[in-house]
């Protein structure tokens, strides 16, 4: 067994005990992250994603927080370039990307939604790219720089605009891994567009995410007069009980006032979807939304390859898997996760999600990875998406098997 498989395995609570100790020591926590709807609890992630009218969000940078938000526990550590760390003590990225360059080492730089940021790593040791680098130099003796641009939330179309507009350095290669927000976007986009007339500002456009499309709502309300009535008091009543709850010291009082903010006058992000998670599709309807989510995945996927082409830059795609997508037995707690996760209105458009883009015979560099786990008996699966760290680890087995097969990488 490689070492890098017995770290992960032997991982335990004491360790990210640690960890937190050491963090919370350094003068860039900000603190806890929870799946509270209180105006403190909102803020606090606001210092860490930060909101873009363009990506959708940003991580902030020179941060760190440890996320406990719905079960899951994680702890992350960004840079000058807002970018989460491979290691709590890591160098700056870029830094490791100057002295890649002056040592002629290939840098990989890894794009994806929350699985590739580290929901559900624990350490960001344990994320997909600190481990692709970790196998390479293990197994290969390969040295690479993998950067993490992987933002809790972003599909194909925010990982695009990202790699035009916000990349400010050449990797040598480039890694998308995304499919399960390409999905929900796309699909609920699709949904919503037929919701709506055409010419609502209520509309899901090509290349933007329905945060966008939250965006366009709010601006939308600004000269409603009950909307504005209904945002001002509910802002009024937070900033009091956030005012009384940090002039306490005693940490029950200051939980049950964030309790009661969050019940009371919640701070939530606007519902755009208008309870579409409750429309039923018929089969040939379904169909005909999965080509069309097929067919913007794959024009995301063809302007990706273009834009890297260049720039002299390997674009690798893969097809994450997902709960859905993994075709074994489930075991009693899979069961349980796909019961008790958030509720997926025709949840058969994300498990044939991989079927419909491998229809159109997709490009070489595109790979569906969606079986990784269909010969593992392990528990891998945080929840319906997010993968625990021993399920990271096969990820990035297999991500490295594919590169080397497919001969993006020569490795001795």
């Amino acid at each position: 067994m490689s070492t890098i498989k017995k770290q992960v395995q032997n991982f335990n609570s004491y360790e990210f005990e640690e960890s937190i100790k050491l963090l919370e020591s350094s003068k860039d926590f900000i603190g806890y992250g929870t799946d509270s709807d209180s105006l403190e609890i909102v803020l606090l992630w606001r210092k860490f994603f930060q909101p873009s009218s363009f990506f959708g969000h940003i991580i902030a940078k020179n941060v760190s927080i440890v996320s406990e938000f719905k079960g899951l526990k994680d702890i992350w550590v960004t840079d000058s370039m807002g970018v989460c760390k491979n290691n709590i003590d890591a160098d700056d990225t870029q830094i490791r990307i100057n002295k890649a360059k002056d040592d002629n080492v290939p840098i990989i730089a890894f794009f994806g939604g929350s699985t590739m940021q580290g929901v559900g790593s624990y350490l960001p040791n344990f994320t997909i790219p600190s481990l692709v680098e970790q196998i390479l130099l293990e197994e290969y003796n390969f040295k690479t720089v993998c950067i993490n641009h992987g933002v809790a939330g972003w599909s194909s179309s925010e990982e695009l605009n990202f790699l035009i507009h916000g990349l400010d350095y050449t990797p040598s290669h480039c890694i998308f891994y995304d499919g399960w927000n390409c999905v929900w976007n796309f699909y609920n986009g699709i949904l919503l567009n037929n919701q709506f007339k055409t010419d609502s500002i209520i509309k899901w456009q090509k290349g933007t995410s329905l945060r966008h499309v939250e965006y366009d709502y709010q601006n939308l309300l600004q000269f409603s007069i009950l909307w504005q009535i209904k945002k001002t008091s509910n802002l009024i009543f937070n900033k009091f009980l956030l005012y009384i709850s940090k002039s306490l010291n005693i940490k029950f009082w200051r939980r049950l006032l964030q309790k009661i903010s969050s019940i009371f006058f919640p701070y939530k992000r606007f519902n755009i979807l208008y309870n579409l998670n409750n429309k039923s599709l018929s089969d040939d309807l379904r169909d005909n939304y999965l080509i069309q989510i097929a067919t913007e995945y794959l024009r995301i996927d063809k302007i990706a390859n273009l834009v890297c082409e260049s720039r002299a830059i390997n674009f690798i795609h893969f097809m994450q898997p997902t709960l859905l997508t993994t075709n074994r037995p489930y075991s009693l707690r899979e069961m349980n996760l796909l019961e008790l996760g958030d509720p997926l209105p025709n949840s058969e458009v994300f498990s044939l999600f991989t079927k419909f883009v491998n229809n159109e015979k997709p490009p070489k560099y595109l790979m569906d990875i969606s079986d990784t786990f269909n010969q593992i008996d392990e528990e891998v699966f945080q929840d319906d998406g997010h993968l625990n760290p021993i399920g990271n680890y096969y990820v990035a087995k297999r991500i490295v098997k594919e590169i080397i097969n497919k001969g993006y990488i020569l490795v001795h």
